[in-house]
């Protein structure tokens, strides 16, 4: 059963991740790597390189596989096992890399670097894969007529195990195909058959058949073509049929020449022939071995003329059977002969000589009682020969040995043989020391397989305190009839595969303190046997000289661990002093299955001395809010020292600023390090430093209490406020000197009846604190309520909380008074009255209290006559008031006058008002339709009505446009009020549609008449010869005074104003003419309107005159 390469590559990874989670180092990382065998690869490992001292220590770099140590890089030099290559210098800047050249498949593996730098051990594993592409055949490309043929396609030499391979015909897929079980190849590469088995075909043989190999080691597919041939059946006629046709014939030529005469003659030529013909005995390999390729050899020699007849049978258990005619080279031979088919052979050597082979593979379970049996006919006389299998065999499988340490400290060694016949085998153990080997017993347990072999588990047990003794070996040899020598394997301690050699740990780190006791432990475990042995040096601080430390010999007391291996912690303690400083010392193990001993070192030692705390804390505010305190240490070695600033149990983050000074041999250090405010904002909590030094047993500190510091708050009154009825009022009190930035503020109310305070809701706003010169802080808390008239003689009191404060400061409002402020909730009323004035009338609402002051304003000029004003009140709390003035009318002729009223009350900051314009009015024009009136025969006249204005003024005009004109042309006016608009229009005077005094655009609205809706009228024409021409067209001939003398046959008597009950003023315009047939026809009249209360001219059209004629 074969793994599969990747899943076993996945069982590595995943054993590694569980090892890692065991481990000791400081970091194991895992990677993977892939080679083609033959090719140089570079295994990674890198380790990270952070300023290193002025003369730092080399890094010890040890590469191991498979437990063996293939490369070491320390102090001591460099060591490189054959095809490795290291880079010292690159190993000092970080790069543990090693190179392999020529790599094979026994260099696949897990590869372990490990590093020690500055005493920090750090692993990386790699995974290094070697990948061997294959080689494809097709060995043969002859195929039969009519039958089933079998292609097959061998890759060989290719490693890993997986593979595909597929058959294509004409580059399409052939699903059918199969894929045999891979076989290793003694190189540890494999080989694989991929078979298809093709139907009967006798036809052309245009198809291109391919075989196609996928495999990791190819960047694409390797691929063979076939073009497939039928084999030639000429050559195989057997010789049997061709002698006994050639018999028969000379028989019946004898029969015809004489009867008995040619019966004796032939009897006598038969004996001649036969005269010196002989068949050999079978011929094959003195072992047949299960699952080799045999071939079986028998020779008839002096045949006479013609082929003899052959056969091979198998007898078993008593029974013969014929072994039918199978031909090698065809299609599926390999695959027969693995399945117990048996292939013959026949070829003529020289000229009488027959030659017959029998080819096959032989296995225990189907040869081991059959005998083989070749027969040749020669002219009628039978020969037959024999070849017994009894000597078939099998050889046991590669064996592997097992060691396993039991409990009672011997070694259990098991030897595996699988697959073996016959079951004879012999087993022999040995051990001792150097050419002196003694057989040792053992037990042999046989299993019989189900293919009839066998297989066998020898046990050996070995006292483990033999392998005390370096030379101590162990070894076994098998024997057995398959085997050409003696199977052997050996055994020692010294093996790099023996399981149980010391693992060295680093030595433990330890402080040397001046003139103090200091050991120094190194951990050593997973050894066996128990002969381990530890010495101590010491190398001077100036000095590569290795001196060894006395009475460095105790008796190491080693633990027996669970799985039968032993530990040890060996101990050494010294005094150093500071004379001592960068001596080394090492621990150096010894031990049976180690070829050279293993160092470990603690490296340049340091020897330290303790920091003295002599002044006080010093606590200085900034500016920026924070507490800078200053702590100084003195006369300590090493310099590294730690420093923590500390409130309660929290560590402050930010690191603080150190200045470090050198005294003598020593150092000093002064530590600044400035901590927020709002870290006292708890008086119970405590500022504390702390420090830290290799030489103290434990940290001591130094503690600051808040309720120390000067800066307490100074609160001031609180300031002057309106309460004003249901609207938001600020009470607002200034705080100033305080520090830390943690004030608390509280609002308080006190009822109008009550003396009792009680909190008001949500009165816990972030208060924005601003920093003063002295660094100290101010703040201004405020609340904001909403009060009513029932809040009358309520207090309200701020309370100001601290911690550098006892009790809380409070400030209160006093008795505060509420008032209300007016409230205009309706428009300005207005009303005519009967004397041509207008009335207006203010009302206020809901104040108090009562005092209020209403002016009526026109212009920038305050009225003089004053006002009505009547007071109520609306409920037992507020007032309300209504204040009522009339103007003149006549006073909003002009649209630019407005007029305002103006009040104001003790709420109220400043005085609110409202303007009041002609436009507010609501007595606005209403322009009626023009009217058709016939005046008599010859005259027409146009009437408009316009009623519902105030006041009276109203500007009113006529204006022609003639049939096929652009411009419009005004008709005579008597309202000065026209004049006045004509002047203040924009653009020249024909332009008179445009609005005159009005900000926003001209309306035109035609009464009842669309355009293209024609004014018939029912009077003759009349035509005086004069012509209406549009003055505002510069014309090149004609007379203008002319245009403007024929306007006046259009008559505008002046429009007069008629008063209404309800005070308003209606008023209706005419304009009467004589029409003409010439110059009216078809001309339109318009009838615009103008007022103050309008924001433009609102304008009425007649549709165009229709004259009959």
């Amino acid at each position: 059963m074969f793994l599969t390469h990747r899943y076993r590559y996945r069982l590595i990874r995943l054993f590694l991740l569980l090892w890692h989670q065991t481990g000791a180092v400081l970091g194991i990382f895992t990677s993977s790597q892939c080679a083609l065998a033959g090719s140089d690869v570079l295994l990674p490992c890198s380790f990270q390189v952070d300023k290193p001292p002025p003369n730092p220590e080399p890094p010890t770099v040890i590469w191991y596989f498979h437990n063996q140590e293939i490369v070491r890089s320390d102090n001591k030099g460099l060591s490189l096992s054959p095809r490795a290559s290291f880079n010292g210098q690159a190993a000092n800047m970080g790069d543990a890399s090693l190179s392999l050249a020529n790599v094979s498949i026994s260099d696949e593996g897990i590869y372990r670097c490990h590093v020690i730098y500055q005493q920090q051990p750090r692993d990386t594993r790699v995974i290094l894969e070697v990948l061997v592409p294959p080689q494809i055949r097709i060995p043969s490309k002859v195929i039969s007529k009519n039958k089933e043929n079998t292609l097959i396609c061998t890759a060989n030499g290719f490693y890993p195990v997986d593979i595909d391979v597929s058959w294509y015909k004409d580059n399409n897929h052939l699903t059918e195909s199969q894929l045999d079980k891979p076989e290793r190849n003694p190189d540890g590469t494999y080989r694989v058959r991929g078979t298809v088995t093709l139907p009967p075909m006798d036809g052309q043989m245009d198809h291109n058949f391919s075989c196609r190999v996928q495999h990791r080691s190819l960047q694409q597919p390797l691929q063979e073509d076939a073009q497939l041939e039928y084999e030639d059946n000429s050559a195989r006629t057997v010789g049997a049929r061709t002698f006994g046709a050639r018999t028969c014939g000379i028989a019946g030529g004898l029969l015809l020449v004489g009867g008995v005469i040619g019966a004796v003659i032939w009897k006598q030529r038969r004996k001649a022939l036969l005269q010196g013909y002989t068949v050999s005995g079978i011929k094959g390999p003195e072992k047949l071995l299960d699952g080799e390729e045999a071939t079986l050899y028998c020779t008839a020699t002096n045949c006479p003329q013609g082929n003899p007849q052959v056969t091979w049978s198998e007898e078993r258990a008593g029974k013969q059977r014929e072994i039918p005619q199978c031909h090698p080279g065809g299609p599926g031979e390999a695959e027969r002969l693995l399945g117990g088919s048996y292939f013959i052979t026949c070829r003529i050597v020289g000229l009488q000589t027959y030659c017959s082979s029998l080819r096959f593979v032989p296995r225990v379970g189907q040869h081991r009682d059959v005998t083989l049996i070749c027969r040749f006919v020669c002219d009628g006389a039978t020969t037959e020969r024999r070849f017994p299998c009894a000597t078939i065999y099998a050889k046991p499988a590669p064996a592997s040995v097992v060691p396993t340490l039991c409990d009672s400290g011997e070694i259990l060694y098991s030897l595996t043989l699988r697959g073996f016949y016959p079951r004879d085998i012999s087993i022999t153990w040995t051990c001792g020391a150097g050419d002196s080997q003694d057989r040792i017993l053992s037990t042999e347990l046989y299993e019989e397989n189900p293919d009839l072999t066998f297989s066998l588990c020898s046990e050996a047990r070995i006292p483990g305190d033999q392998y005390k003794d370096p030379a101590f070996r162990v070894g076994v040899a098998w024997e057995h009839g398959s085997l050409d020598a003696p199977g052997y394997r050996e055994i020692s301690a010294q093996d790099p595969e023996f399981p149980w050699k010391p693992a060295v740990e680093p030595i433990q780190e330890a402080q040397f303190l001046h003139n103090s006791p200091t050991t120094l432990r190194c951990n050593i475990s997973g050894y066996f046997p128990d002969a381990l042995t530890v010495t101590w040096l010491r190398k001077g601080a100036k000095s590569e000289g290795l001196t060894e430390v006395p009475n460095t010999h105790p008796n190491i007391q080693s633990c027996k661990q669970p799985d039968s291996t032993y530990s040890c912690t060996p101990s050494l303690i010294i005094y150093p002093t500071l004379r001592d400083q960068g001596a080394e010392y090492i621990c150096r193990v010894a031990h049976p299955s180690l070829g050279e001993p293993i160092d470990t070192s603690t490296g340049r030692i340091k020897v330290m001395a303790k920091p003295v705390c002599r002044d006080p804390v010093q606590v200085k505010l900034l500016s920026n809010g924070r507490v800078r305190f200053y702590l100084t240490l003195r006369s300590f070695y090493p310099r590294d020292i730690h420093i923590k600033w500390n409130l309660g149990e929290t560590r402050y983050t930010k690191p603080p600023t150190n200045t470090v000074t050198k005294s003598d041999l020593t150092y000093d250090i002064t530590s600044v390090c400035s901590l927020p405010g709002y870290l006292f904002c708890n008086p119970k909590y405590k500022a504390h430093v702390t420090w830290n030094h290799v030489t103290m047993e434990a940290p001591e500190s130094r503690e600051l209490c808040v309720t120390e510091f000067p800066w307490k708050p100074a609160v001031e009154p609180i300031q002057e406020a309106q309460f004003l009825h249901n609207s938001p009022t600020t009470l607002r009190c200034n705080i100033s000197g305080y520090f830390p930035d943690a004030l608390t503020v509280t609002w308080l109310r006190k009822g109008a009846q009550s003396e009792e305070l009680t909190e008001v809701p949500n009165t816990h706003p972030y208060i924005w604190p601003h920093k003063q010169p002295d660094s100290t802080y101010s703040c201004t808390a405020s609340l904001i309520i909403y009060p009513s008239l029932r809040d009358q003689g309520a207090e309200y009191t701020c309370r100001v909380a601290h911690p550098s404060l006892g009790e809380p400061i409070d400030t209160s409002t006093g008795r505060i008074n509420v008032m209300a402020k007016p409230v205009c909730q309706d428009p300005v009323q207005m009303d005519l009255l009967t004397n041509g004035r207008v009335q207006f009338s203010l009302t206020l609402r809901s104040f108090y209290p009562q005092d209020i002051e209403i002016n009526w304003i026109l212009g920038e000029t305050q009225y003089t006559q004053p006002p009505t004003d009547t007071v109520t009140q609306s409920d037992p709390l507020t007032y309300d008031i209504t204040s009522v003035c009339s103007f003149p009318g006549n006073l909003f002729c002009n649209p630019e006058y407005k007029h305002h009223v103006t009040w104001s009350h003790v709420t109220m900051e400043a005085p609110e008002s409202r303007e009041l314009w002609v436009t507010d009015f609501p007595w606005r024009p209403q322009v009626g339709e023009i009217r058709v009136l016939t005046l008599g025969k010859e005259k027409v006249a146009l009437s408009c009505r316009v009623s519902g204005y105030f006041p009276d003024a109203l500007t009113v005009s006529w204006f022609r446009k003639g049939k096929g004109d652009q411009s419009e042309v005004p008709l005579p006016a008597h309202s000065s009020w026209f004049s006045d608009l004509l002047k203040k229009m924009k653009g020249d005077q024909s332009e008179a549609a445009l609005p005159a005094q009005w900000d926003g655009p001209m309306i035109t609205d035609i009464c009842n008449k669309e355009k293209g809706d024609w004014v018939e009228l029912g009077v003759p024409a009349h035509s005086d010869g004069s012509q209406i021409t549009d003055t505002s067209k510069k014309e090149k001939k004609g007379d203008q005074s002319e245009a403007s003398l024929s306007t006046k046959r259009y008559k505008v008597p002046e429009p007069k104003s008629q008063r209404q009950e309800n005070q308003t003023f209606t008023c209706e315009t005419e304009l009467s003419f004589s029409p003409e047939q010439k110059t009216d026809q078809g001309a339109e009249f318009i009838y615009r309107v103008g007022h103050p209360s309008l924001g433009q001219l609102v304008e009425r059209r007649a549709g165009p005159l229709v004259i009959p004629e």
